[in-house]
């Protein structure tokens, strides 16, 4: 493979973009508000803030660049912003002072005053009539690093001087924008950053290898084939942008069509991202999230995973709250049944083996990558019939963990309502009628999932 533009999943802003512009899809209602939203501010005295909402990997950044870029290309309504980004790590914002400050050094205010207010009327001169657009990547962050009086002080300025517009993102809503006690309680126009749709993966796969010079690919994707092997690769990856793109980093044409290579080599690309996710929990989670990675389920309810970890009940019960509050895990129970047990599954596929994959347990990614190759074959009626054929098919992959999801999943196709929680988020698409699986399937399983990745 020819690399001729290198993609940047993790940063966006480092590449071209009018390259990230052309490779986008599935975001144009998202882009049109936020030109909306610029084109309002530029001639109304009304400031509509806009927060973008989407796990780790959902493309917020890649969406903002998208957006920046656009108003560059109208000179009419670029020349009324200055755009100003905040660290989007937070780094070294430790009060209002610091925030403006940087949109000071920005604006090429020399030797700014010491005062806060004299700082700020220094920013209201170098506008000169400009709004400003200041944007906040990791929102959530900013503000934790402000504190309750860097909150209100910044929502102070902002109001009061009329020169400020926000463009944040954060992966979570969170206490400091949903709380009614909160200084920045419905300041924000709040917009869900969605996944991509099979489909929609499919066509950045193939922008993707356009923009990479890789021809054998693009060939390959256009075929009935290969778009059956991206449509299976779809239940995996969740929707996410960042996956997607990873992908066609590592993907050949072979690999693609045995698809079992291509998984391996997309876990192998996202270790560093999901260690270091991993490695951001507390402990308490990190052991909980494994015995939900390594076990003979993909789904256990709290006792399960107490005896697992030998945390006691109570302690597993805050800790399973805590990571669904976070989009770690998701939780189901029982249509009809008692409705105290709930099972928890981790939101993110790829983030469960990727824990197996590191701890050299191959079988149930392998199995999980062989049964939606056969299901979603082209020319296969997807349904019952077609779901037994790939488990029959499925017996060849001879490992303990691989016969426990065989056994799940065949129980599920038996009609075990409890199995069919069981089965894996990635797998439902064999065990569910499509009507169950609405607002569920691998648009929703969670791609950046997560405060996951």
């Amino acid at each position: 493979m020819t690399s001729v533009e290198r993609s940047r999943p993790y940063t966006p802003q480092r590449e071209d973009p009018a390259v990230l512009a052309a490779r986008t899809v599935g975001r144009e209602r998202l882009l049109a508000s936020l030109q909306r939203s610029f084109r309002s501010a530029a001639t109304k005295a009304n400031r509509n803030h806009t927060l973008l909402v989407g796990p780790r990997g959902s493309g917020k950044s890649h969406v903002i660049e998208v957006a920046l870029y656009a108003l560059r290309q109208d000179a009419a309504l670029a020349s009324r912003f200055a755009v100003v980004r905040l660290p989007e790590d937070a780094m070294g914002l430790v009060g209002i002072e610091r925030v403006t400050a940087l949109v000071c050094a920005d604006l090429g205010v020399r030797s700014p005053p010491a005062s806060l207010a004299a700082q700020q009327q220094a920013i209201h001169v170098a506008l000169g009539g400009r709004v400003l657009l200041l944007v906040a990547e990791n929102l959530d962050r900013v503000m934790r690093a402000l504190g309750p009086g860097g909150q209100r002080d910044l929502r102070s300025w902002v109001e009061t001087s009329g020169d400020v517009l926000l463009l944040a993102s954060t992966p979570l809503l969170f206490a400091g924008v949903q709380d009614r006690d909160k200084p920045w309680y419905g300041a924000f126009a709040t917009i869900a950053v969605p996944p991509l749709t099979p489909r929609e993966g499919h066509e950045l796969l193939l922008r993707l290898a356009g923009q990479h010079g890789d021809s054998a690919l693009a060939e390959h994707l256009r075929t009935p084939r290969g778009r059956a092997r991206v449509r299976a690769l779809a239940e995996l990856t969740g929707g996410s942008p960042r996956v997607w793109t990873i992908l066609s980093g590592c993907v050949t044409p072979e690999s693609l069509d045995a698809l079992v290579p291509a998984v391996h080599e997309l876990l192998e690309e996202l270790v560093p991202a999901y260690q270091q996710l991993l490695w951001d929990l507390p402990p308490g989670e990190q052991v909980v999230v494994e015995a939900l990675s390594t076990g003979r389920y993909a789904a256990l309810t709290v006792s399960e995973l107490a005896a697992a970890t030998g945390i006691g009940q109570p302690q597993v019960s805050k800790i399973v709250r805590g990571l669904a509050a976070n989009r770690w895990v998701v939780a189901d129970k029982l249509p009809r049944g008692d409705q105290r047990r709930t099972w928890y599954q981790l939101r993110e596929p790829l983030l469960r083996h990727h824990v197996a994959y590191r701890a050299g347990e191959l079988g149930a990614v392998t199995l999980v990558a062989s049964l939606l190759r056969e299901y979603f074959e082209v020319g296969r009626a997807r349904g019952p019939a077609t779901a037994r054929a790939a488990v029959r098919l499925g017996t060849e992959v001879g490992t303990d963990e691989a016969a426990g999801l065989l056994a799940t999943v065949t129980a599920a196709l038996e009609g075990s309502a409890e199995a069919r929680l069981r089965v894996p988020l990635e797998l439902r698409a064999l065990v569910e009628e499509p009507s169950a699986r609405a607002g569920r399937g691998p648009a929703a399983v969670g791609g950046e999932g997560s405060g996951a990745a």
